[in-house]
């Protein structure tokens, strides 16, 4: 199964089922070339995901732990460990709203 997203109109991401890493499996695309990749494991109560993301980041080299907590209709992403080049960059944290389509 593979999910499409539109993150905002810079960023698309793909999403499937890694049957060899059992794993979620994402790819992050910009429109100014930067991508990611991303391998998503559950926490054992099934509301947290942690993700580690490699790729290019504004031409540069990038990495950084994503803690992900989901609820009935948020999500929350917090970003630590952001490395981009040789800089270590501030954590930082996202909140996506379910919005239903009447």
């Amino acid at each position: 199964m593979q999910t499409s997203i539109t993150l905002d109109p810079c960023r698309k991401a793909l999403g499937s089922w890694d049957s060899k890493t059992k794993k979620i499996k994402q790819w992050d695309f910009s429109d100014k070339g930067g991508f990611g990749e991303i391998l998503w494991t559950p926490t054992e109560d099934g509301k947290k995901w942690l993700g580690n993301t490699t790729g290019i980041f504004e031409n540069q080299p990038a990495s950084c732990t994503i803690h992900r907590t989901i609820e009935e209709s948020t999500y929350r992403d917090v970003i630590t460990d952001f490395v981009v080049g040789p800089e270590l960059l501030p954590s930082g944290s996202t909140v996506f709203t379910r919005q239903e389509n009447e």
